[in-house]
């Protein structure tokens, strides 16, 4: 890929931690896996990702952190798969984190109608009618 674009940027999104439900995990895992393991799991996960990105040591090869990006009670169909609304915010996560990365590599505002905070989902919103 560096190849055929060597200036390209490779963003790795860090695992989010899952629904706050137990019942989730219950229904979906049958007992053989429960929330706090999986979120351990999930943790262990993004602290190797995020070891494995700094020893790229390499600007163009970043993490988008999806801690927070997700409701973790409203914002999961199921144990670990994010339903519309979660889909949603972490849409509107990488859209933050993309915008504020090419307004900081460009050194400044983006032109157009691309900007902070006018989210995809806002967008969609306001097409739909809703």
């Amino acid at each position: 890929m560096r190849t055929v674009a060597p200036d390209a940027v490779y963003a790795f999104c860090t695992v989010p931690p899952g629904s706050d439900s137990e019942e989730h995990f219950r229904k979906d895992y049958g007992g053989r896996y429960f929330r706090d393991q999986v979120r351990r799991n999930f943790r262990k996960f993004n602290a190797a990702l995020e070891k494995w990105i700094a020893a790229r040591n390499d600007p163009r090869v970043v993490l988008v952190r999806w801690d927070g990006a997700i409701d973790t009670a409203t914002g999961y169909a199921n144990a670990v798969h994010p339903n519309l609304k979660g889909g949603e915010q972490l849409g509107d996560a990488l859209f933050d984190w993309l915008v504020g990365d090419l307004e900081a590599r460009r050194g400044g505002r983006l032109r157009g109608t691309i900007s902070r905070g006018e989210r995809p989902s806002d967008r969609r919103t306001l097409l739909d009618g809703g």
